[in-house]
């Protein structure tokens, strides 16, 4: 047994700089997580919520236009600063546009005051622009058997955010889309053939009813009658092409494919069948979905591989039609290549930031521009210390990063000629583990006179980290 002792004390866990170091965080908004359009009645009010987390608690504003913008909010528009809440008291013209929420926090530092601010995807806000038809009711005269098209006009702010319908006679009867009818995506009502009865149905008339319109208000549109000319003698009448167009859609979104035939029977109906680029024929599955008598063509779930060309085709007995090509454009904002968007990083003080920011545009698209980068929501070109951040092409560092004058968050925005895509990455700086004490690297015993050995190391780091030791 060895005369002497060893004693390991106990470690203690403290910060070097116990009034400089704090809890700190960049704002992180997690209301609202995504662009969203909100369609709203002229004059109508209400509120948007903004919600983020941070140490200090951060305070809120909201801005109108593009980052960095300088578009102050109308007189009719306020935000709380504590709450985040954006409250709209009337929609008109000059209310639309798009708003962003901008949490702010603020540090003391080494150079004075400094602060991080995160800012939060566009919320788009359009008031509802429907205006009815206020014209006397006309007369649509066409031959028994024949095709006729009956136009819904209205002017409409987005299509996507409206429902359309047909009504007829005094009470009002919805028309649906069956064998010979059909509401196509803009409201247009397309009859295959016309039956004398069709005159039976009295008044026609179009209407538009808004999506999630609280107030359910219905907008009228002109009305119609039909007037058929009687035909005596029924002859065949070959399937032809009267409607379809390409289609231009987002990734990611769904795409509706249309093509209207005409064409008349008397002893079979019409089969409309879809194809693919390969001459495929295209059956409904959880990619594709045939509507409306397949006069409709559903693509779910948009991706590059999508595009291209599509064929439609009609059959009536022992005629055909000629194959029609509809073309679907698969477009949309620029989007980051997989690890290459943006996203928050902790890092310890004292390293180099990397925020990556490589995007790329939908298969035949141009690309996208070069990077734009916000530094705490101002455009990087009017920052100051512009040497310690190093721009390439699709990155951005940040160097020797601090605690807390380099807490922050770090905006890169893409455009292509669809749109603009932005991505946030906020930095967090820790400080870094210090070994405030240690024991001698090479120390002496006397095994006649002994000795208490002291082993105790002692460190600190950041005050929101909590250290380990282990002995080897």
């Amino acid at each position: 047994m060895f005369p002497y002792t060893v004693i390991l004390l106990n470690l203690l866990l403290y910060s070097n700089n116990c009034l400089a170091d704090e809890a700190l965080s960049p704002p992180d908004i997690y209301n609202p997580s995504a662009s969203s359009k909100l369609l709203k009645e002229e004059s109508a009010t209400f509120r948007i919520t903004c919600n983020a987390t941070g140490l200090p608690k951060p305070q809120y504003s909201w801005k109108k236009g593009e980052i960095g913008g300088n578009n102050t909010l109308s007189s009719y528009v306020s935000f709380d600063s504590i709450t985040g809440v954006l409250t709209f008291k009337r929609v008109s013209k000059a209310e639309e546009g798009e708003y962003r929420c901008y949490a702010t926090n603020f540090f003391n530092g080494s150079r004075g005051q400094s602060f991080a601010v995160s800012i939060s995807p566009p919320m788009i806000v359009k008031m509802i622009r429907v205006d009815s038809i206020l014209e006397e009711s006309k007369n649509i005269v066409i031959s028994e058997y024949r095709y006729t098209k009956v136009p819904c006009q209205h002017v409409i702010v987005d299509r996507k955010y409206v429902i359309f319908y047909w009504m007829a006679g005094p009470k009002s009867k919805p028309i649906f889309s069956n064998e010979r009818m059909f509401i196509d995506k803009y409201g247009n009502l397309h009859i295959t053939y016309v039956l004398r009865k069709d005159m039976e149905l009295g008044e026609l008339l179009c209407g538009v009813y808004v999506r999630d319109n609280v107030f359910g208000k219905i907008f009228p549109g002109q009305d119609y009658f039909l007037k058929i000319t009687e035909i005596n003698q029924v002859e065949t009448i070959a399937p032809k092409i009267e409607y379809s167009e390409n289609v231009m859609e987002e990734l990611n979104q769904s795409a509706l494919l249309e093509c209207v035939f005409s064409g008349y029977d008397p002893e079979n109906n019409m089969t409309i069948a879809w194809f693919s680029r390969d001459g495929k024929e295209i059956k409904t599955n959880k990619k594709y979905e045939l509507k409306y008598g397949n006069r409709a063509l559903e693509i779910k779930n948009l991706v590059d591989e999508d595009e291209g060309k599509y064929f439609c085709k009609a059959k009536l007995g022992s005629k055909t039609s000629k194959e029609t090509v509809v073309y679907l454009d698969v477009t949309g904002e620029p989007h980051f290549d997989k690890n290459k968007a943006p996203k928050d990083v902790t890092v310890s003080q004292g390293k180099d930031v990397t925020v990556p920011c490589k995007a790329k545009s939908s298969i035949n698209d141009d690309p996208p521009s070069p990077p734009l980068w916000f530094i705490n929501g101002q455009n990087i070109e009017f920052q100051k210390g512009r040497d310690k951040f190093e721009v390439k092409s699709d990155s951005l560092t940040i160097k020797s990063v601090q605690k807390p004058d380099d807490i922050m968050c770090v905006m890169c925005s893409v455009s292509n000629s669809y749109g603009r895509t932005t991505r946030e990455a906020c930095i967090n700086v820790l400080l870094p583990i210090h070994v405030v004490s240690k024991p001698d690297s090479e120390q002496v015993i006397n095994p006649e006179v002994g000795r208490i050995l002291n082993f105790t190391v002692l460190a600190t780091t950041d005050i929101t980290q909590n250290l380990s030791y282990r002995r080897i």
